[in-house]
């Protein structure tokens, strides 16, 4: 495949040094990119319409208007999940600020190519992982092959004819099996039930409130009392996520 990757920074010799990493990268480590650069906040947020445009993003912190930590704000608030952001800067303070926006790895300047190459490597392996794991859904007319990272959540609709629906980031499938089943599949992808009747991807809670969670695609899950400890475990693990070197 083929990795669409944006950086952008106010500082040219910055695009540069990290674009021609990439370049280097890539011939190395037999991957592909799509390399996109933006020298201020607009341009790259005016690029970002959707969910999935960007694989990597490379973010400088301080930039005049928008700061990096605010693009990654907004590009969460889309919601987009997935995106692997690196931010790179001179500021080690803004560090823990990175927590809050699931950032996977924060990149101190001067930029040195071995550490950039081993966070790479981090990422294409993470994604590779995270886009591994295949289910085959069967439902009355056909098969279909999903990512159990795109499951939002699977809910009873019948107990008594094992009947299930399945809520994807673009689609729903209704199919037949056991929640008991998926869950003991899914466990290990840190899938929980937080309410009888309910399997959810708990990489994919953007946020809890009082009983409830709220899913990527704006669904409202229950959550049961006796649950929520566990539920808001994963949460805070999926949460922060950044990497260190």
């Amino acid at each position: 495949m083929i990795f669409n990757i944006a950086i952008c920074d106010d500082e040219e010799t910055d695009l540069n040094i990290i674009s021609n990493y990439l370049t280097d990268f890539q011939m190395n480590n037999n991957v592909d990119f799509n390399i996109s650069l933006f020298n201020n906040s607009k341009n790259l947020l005016d690029s970002y319409v959707k969910h999935g445009t960007y694989h990597i993003l490379f973010l400088d912190v301080e930039m005049p208007g928008i700061s990096g930590l605010n693009i990654a704000k907004h590009i969460r608030n889309l919601p987009d999940r997935d995106v692997k952001i690196v931010f790179v800067s001179n500021y080690p303070e803004y560090m823990r600020d990175s927590f809050d926006v699931q950032a996977f790895h924060y990149l101190p300047k001067p930029l040195t190519y071995t550490n950039f190459a081993k966070v790479m490597k981090n990422i294409i392996t993470d994604y590779n992982e995270s886009h591994a794991v295949q289910c085959i859904i069967k439902t009355d007319l056909s098969e279909e092959v999903i990512y159990s990272n795109k499951i939002i959540y699977l809910k009873t609709i019948d107990a008594y004819t094992r009947r299930l629906l399945i809520t994807l980031e673009d689609h729903s499938v209704e199919t037949t099996g056991r929640l008991a089943d998926w869950e003991k599949s899914l466990r290990w992808q840190n899938f929980i039930m937080p309410h009888r009747g309910y399997l959810i991807n708990s990489a994919q809670i953007h946020y809890i409130t009082d009983g409830k969670l709220i899913m990527n695609d704006g669904s409202q899950i229950p959550m049961s009392r006796r649950k929520e400890k566990e539920v808001r475990h994963m949460f805070a693990k999926n949460t922060i996520n950044l990497r260190r070197l």
